[in-house]
């Protein structure tokens, strides 16, 4: 009897990448991609799947994409999901909560949302805001902050969307955090940290210390590559002249604005010319952290911030860095293709970046056009 195969469409494909990428850690992009998703699935005890057809379903455009369901069982596995059929029912899950928002087409379309925010109808979007605070699942929120992020990077001016909305409890969890954009590729971008900054809680709070933490980070490092000092230095003067967490604090911090805070230092040592506080920061970064205590995901966040910050310090800095870095962060290579070790640290950083806004722009859920 023949094992039986499925037909499905390439939107839930594109999901499906989306999903293990998120779960390996790496974008499937390329056959040595799929060389290293198969040895991932075998040594993780999922089961076998060969690289082509890894690279039939996964990567090859214009496929009639016709696999068995056994295949489709692994990969859902690999996502986390117990078989296909409830991958499918997660699916299913996330167009009806993207049709809510008025994504009718999900197909990058505008959506119901863009037009409420394009008019500027921010009662509407208030009194639903209010209506789901507290309910939404984690992946909804994502959704949410993806649909307000595509919806601004159509707008020429985002300052009246910002001060209404930067003290909203959903908009700041699903939009300024979830889809944080260390590139600030929004127009106002910078203007909308501060007002979340101007929103945010006490920094004798731990909620209200990590967001101060998170905010002032990416300004910091904004304005210091973009050369303007004197409002990287204002950013850097508070997260480390103001901002200071006891032990306490910092143990309870998630890892990425810990990750920021301590790399991002360096940025801000250079811009006050203190070279021994510098060199001292290089040395002592990676004792900083509990590395044998961090899951592989929190690695993972880390090692980019740390590859991503060196890669705009001097050279001898990074050939200092990347003598360490690749014995503390080895696990992180097992199933990666063998040249990445040679790759700078500039081009190794998109394959470790854990933004939201960087996968969902490499596959195709965020879109600038006009």
């Amino acid at each position: 009897m023949p094992k039986p195969s499925i037909q499905i469409n390439e939107d839930i494909i594109r999901l499906l990448s989306f999903e293990i990428s998120l779960n390996i850690g790496f974008r499937i992009r390329s056959k040595a991609d799929c060389k290293a998703l198969s040895a991932f699935i075998s040594k993780k005890g999922f089961g076998t799947i060969s690289v082509s057809t890894l690279y039939r379903l996964l990567v090859w455009k214009n496929n009639t994409h016709t696999p068995y369901l056994h295949t489709l069982d692994i990969l859902a596995q690999v996502c986390g999901r117990e078989n296909w059929a409830a991958f499918e029912l997660f699916d299913d899950t996330r167009r009806e909560y993207v049709q809510n928002l008025g994504n009718l087409a999900f197909k990058n379309k505008p959506s119901l949302l863009h037009f409420v925010i394009r008019n500027g109808n921010f009662e509407a979007l208030s009194d639903y805001l209010r209506h789901v605070e507290g309910t939404l699942k984690e992946d909804q929120k994502f959704l949410l902050g993806l649909e307000v992020y595509n919806a601004l990077a159509k707008m020429n001016d985002n300052k009246a969307f910002f001060d209404v909305f930067a003290r909203n409890k959903e908009i700041r969890t699903g939009f300024f955090e979830y889809l944080a954009d260390p590139d600030f590729n929004l127009n106002d971008y910078d203007y909308g940290l501060e007002k979340y900054l101007e929103a945010s809680q006490s920094p004798s709070t731990t909620i209200g210390l990590q967001d101060r933490m998170f905010a002032h980070s990416l300004l910091l490092r904004w304005f210091f590559l973009n050369n303007n000092h004197a409002r990287a230095k204002h950013h850097g003067r508070e997260l480390y002249e103001d901002l200071i967490p006891s032990d306490s604090d910092w143990n309870q911090l998630h890892i990425f604005p810990k990750a920021r805070y301590q790399c991002y230092k360096l940025f801000y040592f250079q811009l006050t010319n203190e070279k021994e506080k510098f060199d001292d920061q290089v040395k002592k970064l990676l004792k900083q952290f509990a590395l044998k205590l961090l899951s592989t995901d929190e690695k993972r966040m880390l090692f980019h911030t740390i590859i991503d910050t060196f890669s705009y310090l001097p050279m001898e800095y990074q050939s200092y860095m990347r003598r360490r870095i690749f014995k503390e962060f080895k696990e992180l290579f097992m199933y990666l293709p063998e040249n990445f070790r040679e790759k700078s640290f500039k081009d190794l950083a998109p394959y470790f970046s854990k933004n939201a806004t960087d996968w969902y722009r490499f596959y195709g859920l965020i879109t600038h056009e006009a």
